[in-house]
């Protein structure tokens, strides 16, 4: 038994009278520790209700930002898209490295020099290639076509252009070949007009169309 409590069960007046006092003096002490605590915690730390007030009026705004930055790249990326050529000139070169199939399109030659020729080009030895095409019977259409493309492959469109020039004739069996690499090899050269004449001749059949009239309207 407390104190507090002897002095309840007391008999004595004045006994009671002190519990009653002591009572009172509790509860008072109880309610004004709760009022001062309050008071020093706001007077300690006064900015914290209004910084989760600020911080929940910003977080939308944040959102908003992450939305329009994300939006603003979209169309950057789309515009950049958009701007940028598909495929270069370049690209579409050495995009198709033929590869010799070591049957002749026509010819019969089986010398070494053919042998070594093939051999040559398809390892993309290209400066070996146009010495072994060279060292072939140029009167014939493959040595011609497979030396203008060692040429074309190794850079030399100047070169190129005029083996592929002497392969346009419609009936040669390298006809729709020569239409591709002769155009390309005329832009690369430099000569953009009359490659993209050359590439206009492709038809729609024909090897490569889709990717001439994309060379033609860029």
């Amino acid at each position: 038994m407390t104190d507090f409590d002897k002095l309840i069960n007391s008999e004595d007046a004045a006994h009671n009278e002190a519990a009653l006092s002591k009572g009172v003096r509790t509860l008072l002490d109880r309610d004004l520790r709760k009022e001062l605590d309050a008071a020093i915690r706001q007077q300690i730390n006064p900015s914290q209700v209004a910084h989760k007030a600020v911080v929940k009026k910003m977080l939308p705004l944040r959102w908003l930002s992450i939305a329009a930055s994300f939006v603003v790249l979209v169309v950057a990326t789309f515009w950049w898209l958009n701007q940028s050529p598909s495929v270069s000139p370049q690209q579409y070169a050495m995009a198709d490295i033929m590869v010799h199939p070591g049957v002749s399109k026509g010819s019969g030659d089986s010398k070494p020099q053919r042998a070594n020729a093939i051999t040559a080009f398809n390892a993309q030895d290209w400066q070996a290639a146009i010495a072994s095409w060279s060292a072939t019977d140029l009167t014939t259409e493959e040595s011609r076509y497979y030396l203008a493309l060692s040429y074309f492959y190794a850079g030399q469109y100047n070169e190129a252009n005029i083996r592929f020039a002497t392969l346009t004739s419609a009936n040669s069996v390298y006809s729709q070949e020569v239409k591709w690499f002769y155009g390309l090899s005329l832009i690369l050269n430099g000569e953009k007009d009359r490659g993209k004449q050359v590439l206009s001749t492709i038809a729609q059949e024909e090897w490569h169309y889709k990717e001439a009239l994309t060379l033609l309207t860029e």
